[in-house]
């Protein structure tokens, strides 16, 4: 009897890497490919956790996937930010955002020159 994926409910013919999954955390936006993925109409959902092509193609971005991080580090500041009950905490945590801010500024200004995206 052929095993099934778990996650994304595949039949695999060998093993594991018949799986269609994307790794742990990953989505189809962190994929080097994703690009050609969604110019060719592919990428049906937003947030896709499963590749669609046979075998499965995820590159890791590296670029996409540390601007994310960036993206979600200063939303936990901002959350933080909100849930803090001392002023003194609020103070500390809206210094050390826009102390962040002002770092992602900078680090997506580079980007843009490396990659070719200023205008």
């Amino acid at each position: 009897m052929a095993k099934t994926c778990q996650k994304c409910h595949m039949t695999l013919e060998k093993d594991i890497e018949d799986c269609m999954c994307l790794p742990e955390g990953h989505t189809c936006a962190d994929c080097a490919y994703f690009r050609n993925c969604t110019a060719m109409g592919t990428v049906r959902v937003e947030g896709q956790k499963v590749c669609d092509w046979y075998p499965i193609r995820f590159r890791k971005d590296r670029a996409r996937c540390f601007l994310r991080y960036l993206e979600q580090e200063q939303k936990a500041i901002e959350q933080a930010i909100k849930e803090a009950g001392d002023k003194s905490d609020k103070r500390y945590l809206a210094n050390l955002l826009d102390g962040h801010k002002k770092r992602n500024e900078i680090i997506l200004k580079e980007f843009a020159k490396v990659f070719g995206l200023e205008g």
